[in-house]
């Protein structure tokens, strides 16, 4: 794709996703929302952010493979991002005369871009592309605290594949979410107690919620499963 026609696009989904975004801004009671909406991940991890690439609890294994989150890469959440050597385009989306979009290219191809959604001078959504020229990582603030609150991840063909959330708005991942390969929710994890293990697990078919496992006394394993009716 031209570069006009990616600026022009761009432009579109900038101010669409403004509009979700400043939607569930409001308060704090919004933005859970909004991190429901959007939540985080795959691969079974800690808190930390590092992927193990096992799964522990019920149905332990049956997630998708996933892609670490390698400190060095350069990326808005390691603060490495790398600006300079690029050929940049800009959009000015609200036409107040400060960039709120700016594409990073090598050559015609685009490796990144970052948007401010909110038009409040602060950039808060970082893409990052494949050589193909698709979408395979985003990057969320969404608490103008410079944290990285959410990440989305993507397989070869645009398919969303799991999620990274910051509950707390502060920068740890407290929850992650796995998805089949059509891009249905399959289980929902959690580090209900912020202590760095996960200790809900939220088991999904067609849709629906069907199981729920809790880890009770901190071993990595669910103690209590619930069966959840129709």
């Amino acid at each position: 794709m031209a570069a006009s026609s990616c600026t022009r696009t761009s432009m579109t989904s900038t101010l669409s996703l403004h509009r979700f975004l400043t939607s569930h801004r409001a308060g704090n009671a919004c933005a859970v929302l909004l991190c429901a909406t959007l939540a985080a991940c795959g691969g079974s991890q800690s808190a930390t952010g590092t992927t193990t690439g096992t799964t522990t609890g019920a149905n332990a294994g049956s997630s998708p493979a996933v892609r670490s989150t390698d400190t060095n890469e350069p990326r808005a959440r390691n603060n490495r991002l790398v600006r300079s050597g690029f050929r940049q385009d800009t959009a000015d989306v609200n036409v107040d005369g400060v960039a709120d979009q700016i594409n990073y290219r090598r050559g015609q191809t685009l490796v990144w871009s970052e948007r401010d959604v909110d038009f409040d001078g602060v950039m808060d959504l970082f893409e990052y592309y494949a050589p193909s020229g698709a979408l395979v990582e985003q990057e969320f603030q969404l608490d103008f605290d410079d944290e990285i609150d959410v990440i989305r991840f993507y397989n070869d063909d645009g398919i969303l594949t799991h999620k990274y959330v910051s509950s707390d708005f502060a920068g740890t991942t407290t929850m992650w979410k796995y998805y089949d390969v059509s891009g249905a929710l399959l289980r929902i994890e959690r580090d209900s107690d912020i202590d760095g293990d996960i200790d809900v697990w939220e088991y999904f078919e067609n849709g629906a919620l069907i199981r729920i496992g809790r880890d009770r006394d901190g071993d990595g394993t669910p103690e209590v499963i619930e069966e959840v009716g129709d």
